[in-house]
């Protein structure tokens, strides 16, 4: 698994405006927030991915108008889904990331903070 991999169906859901690069930025910033959320990562080094990001002219986020239901749908019939849970890659640091696992309720929570 990669970081950032299970929200490439930002990519597909956007039809063509962003590509699979912009996805995966979107969702490193995604899983940095739920690595927060969960107790693993700083604020200061969730922002400092964020900014890095963002400094070399990634997207860090959906447009306000996304479709959050589709997103969710989508993911939700993710392969790398394990019984009702969505595996992910969460940080513990700059460069240190593990295997996790989330709930949908975590899901929901990502996918609100990036639209």
């Amino acid at each position: 698994m990669e970081n950032g991999i299970i929200f490439d169906w930002v990519e597909t859901l956007s039809k063509g405006s962003l590509n699979h690069g912009e996805a995966i930025s979107i969702g490193m910033v995604a899983e940095a927030r739920l690595s927060v959320a969960k107790g693993l990562l700083t604020e200061k080094d969730a922002g400092r991915l964020h900014a890095l990001l963002g400094n070399i002219g990634l997207p860090t986020a959906l447009d306000a108008k996304c479709d959050k239901t589709a997103i969710i749908d989508a993911i939700r019939k993710d392969k790398k889904k394990r019984n009702a849970k969505l595996r992910v890659i969460l940080l513990e640091g700059i460069g240190e990331a593990k295997v996790s696992e989330i709930t949908e309720a975590d899901l929901e929570v990502a996918i609100h903070d990036l639209c």
